[in-house]
Order: C-alpha cells, then structure tokens, then sequence
C-alpha cells in the first residue's frame, strides 16, 4: 500500500542549496520538492504532515567507514549493528557501510556472509559492505570479479598489520590490476606496518607502554611513505584509489601532488584520527582520555592540521527518551530536532559544516542546556566552508558522516 508524507515550511538543505521548501515523499523515496507557499507545494497532498518551521530538513547521512562487531587484536568493537545502527539513526546518519574481513586462508565469499549473517535483522537503518582483502591469491582475484556483479565493488588493503591483514607490495599490486579489469576500488590503509614493527618493539623495549607511545611510534613520515607507495601502485596498475582515515599533513600533500597529476586518487579522514589530542600529563588517569581507535592518536600538529580546533564534540548531547528499532519506518528526509548540540566544529569526512546556529527563536532545538555556537576557528577547513542561510536559521539535524543524500532516513520521532 502506498504511503505519502509531506514536509512543509522547513529550510531544505540539498547538495547545492538551501532553500525554504514543502517536500513529499512517497513510500520512503522523495517524490517532489517546491518552493513553500507556491500553487505547486499546496497542491502536495499526503495521508501524513510535518510541519518543519524553523527546522532544517536534510537528507539523512551515509557513513562509508564503519566497523560493528570487529574483532581485532583479541577485543571486539564496543557496537554491534544493534547498537551502532540505532545511534546512527539519532546522529542522522541513515546508511553505513561496514567492513566485512577475509580472514588469511578463507574466501572473501565466507566472509562476506559472515558479516550479512551478523547484521541481518539487526539494523535500525540500511547498510552496505565493503570487503577487506586479507589473503590475496589466484581464488581471491577470481572471487573478487563475482563480488563486483554483486555489488560488492570496495576492497581495502593493509600495508600494516603483518600477519593478521598485510598485503606486501606485490599483493597490493595485483589487487589493483584487478580492480583496474572489474571496475572495483581499492581502499588502502596507508602507514609502513614493518617499519612502525619496529619502533613498537623498540618502545616496548623502552618500557613506554602508556597510551600515548600508541601514536608517538606511528610517524607522520610512514603514513606519508605508505600513502606515496600506493599511490604509485595504482599508478602503474592503472586503477582508483581511496586512502582511508588520513592523519598526517604530509600523507595530504601526498594525495594533493597526486590529485594535481590528474590521478584518480581520493582520501578521507575522521574525527578519531585527525582530532584526538594529545596529552602530556604523567597521570595515567587523564591519559586515558586520549587513546582513540587504531593506528592514529600522535602529539604532532601534522596530525591535526588545524591545530586541534576541530576536536570532537561527542560528548555534548543529552540521551533520547526513546530509541529507533529495526522495524521503524525508514523516511527519506529528516526534518528534525536532533539530540546532539555540538558546538564548534567537528572533524568530517566532508566539508558538511557542524557548528549550531541559532533558530529564529534564538533558542535550540537540540537537547537542553546547548551551547551558543563557536566562531570560525582560523586555520579550519571546514569552519571557512561554512554557508551562511538567507535569514537566521534553525537548528540542524547533524551528522558528523555525511557524506551523500540519501534516500532513507533515520527511523527518529520529528519533535
């Protein structure tokens, strides 16, 4: 049975523009965006209005890094798709694409169901997979061909981690020249993991065991070494490339020298690994706060190129009152309130802006207690990107992963 919602008097956002727009939606897709107040938006009709005044509506978020349920290194990741999904769909975030592993002498097909068996009926919004290559032989370069008729057309390399998902030049190499056949992406991660071998055992050695020696031995210079190296493979392989969660200023003028030759290379970058300050307190208790998820969390500015203004915010945001489920409904457009209030800004994938501005009631929508906004910070990208609305403007739904519209939101109540 079909189903119509409409959105009227909201701030559209779209990839271009902001606007003042009614939107309908039929059966989770949108259906047709007008001007508010036009003979055409007041012609939408709808078994379901929203009325989003002084709300922005954006389209919801796709994250393209995540890793629920993860083993690594005898632990496991702190979400599960239950769990993640449902905090994604509160932070606006309506699709993610996780990671399924190969693991060395298995097949990426085994794998990959793996990974659809844990999220199936898990997840409070849409999901997609990238696949980690961990073992590259003839039966992997075959399977990778039929994974990309299924969709499955990212494969993410390791020049670090020897033993567990290493791939040496020549591996990475042949990966490439297929994808370069199939039509497939090869994602890397980029730091010289024999090299950073080294200086672990030798910091070990040392007796610097604290969190901090975590991002002290992982050099700018061997991401940047790492970054180069793959670049020029997939130069001599003729393929894309798609560096992920990129930390160091010199790995970025790598990817830039690269982009200027005209090659078909791409990066991006997250809040846990360009944004975790560091710390050089003796106390092991307020050193803690400073570990962040692997490889990335060093004392050097070349790891946070705006000097650490851009420092995540996840901490300002008050809990929902109720959470999304797997069964919700699943909208195309999010007009919303949101429960997180950053402020500041935020370390992105994209150049999408977080701060809050005020609604035109000089009031937050967010959760109680937000703060005013922060001043463009000198020296931040994503601060100077920032867009200015026609007339002040309401508090936004924020995502930290935006990175596409999409065409499914988050299953969240409009408040």
């Amino acid at each position: 049975m079909s189903s119509r919602t409409v959105i009227r008097g909201g701030l559209v956002v779209t990839a271009s523009d902001e606007i003042h727009a009614d939107v309908l939606i039929e059966d989770g897709r949108i259906a047709a965006l007008a001007a508010s107040g036009t003979p055409a938006a007041e012609a939408f009709t709808a078994e379901r209005t929203i009325d989003a005044s002084g709300k922005y509506v954006v389209p919801g978020g796709v994250d393209g890094h995540t890793h629920m349920e993860m083993p690594f290194g005898g632990t496991y990741a702190a979400d599960t798709f239950e769990t993640g999904t449902r905090a994604a769909a509160w932070g606006g975030t309506t699709t993610i694409v996780d990671f399924a592993i190969q693991s060395v002498g298995h097949s990426l097909r085994s794998g990959l169901d793996a990974w659809h068996a844990k999220a199936e009926g898990n997840c409070a919004i849409d999901y997609a997979f990238h696949m980690i290559v961990s073992d590259v032989n003839e039966k992997t370069l075959k399977e990778m061909d039929l994974l990309v008729e299924e969709g499955v057309t990212s494969f993410k390399q390791f020049m670090a981690y020897p033993g567990v998902f290493y791939s040496d030049d020549g591996q990475i190499l042949r990966a490439m020249q297929r994808a370069a056949e199939n039509g497939g992406l090869i994602m890397m991660h980029a730091e010289n993991g024999i090299a950073i071998d080294v200086l672990v055992e030798q910091a070990l050695a040392r007796g610097e065991t604290d969190p901090r020696y975590h991002g002290e031995v992982r050099k700018a210079l061997l991401e940047a070494e790492a970054t180069h190296r793959a670049i020029r493979l997939a130069q001599v392989a003729g393929a894309p490339l798609y560096v992920v969660h990129v930390s160091a200023a010199e790995a970025v003028a790598e990817l830039t020298r690269a982009r200027d030759e005209g090659l078909p290379v791409f990066g991006e970058t997250c809040p846990s690994t360009s944004s975790c300050p560091p710390t050089t307190s003796p106390s092991p208790a307020s050193r803690a706060p400073s570990t962040c998820a692997a490889p990335r969390c060093g004392p050097r500015n070349t790891r946070r190129p705006c000097g650490g203004a851009c420092a995540a915010t996840t901490s300002r945001w008050s809990p929902p009152t109720t959470a999304p489920s797997a069964s919700a409904g699943r909208r195309s457009w999010a007009a919303a309130t949101s429960p997180r209030s950053p402020t500041g800004c935020r370390a992105s994938r994209t150049a999408w802006t977080c701060s809050t501005r005020p609604s035109s009631t000089g009031t937050s929508a967010a959760a109680a207690g937000s703060r005013s906004p922060a001043p463009p910070r000198p020296g931040c990208s994503a601060c100077t990107r920032r867009r200015a609305p026609s007339r002040p403007a309401p508090t936004p739904t924020w995502s930290s992963t935006t990175r596409t519209p999409s065409r499914s939101s988050p299953p969240r109540p409009i408040t």
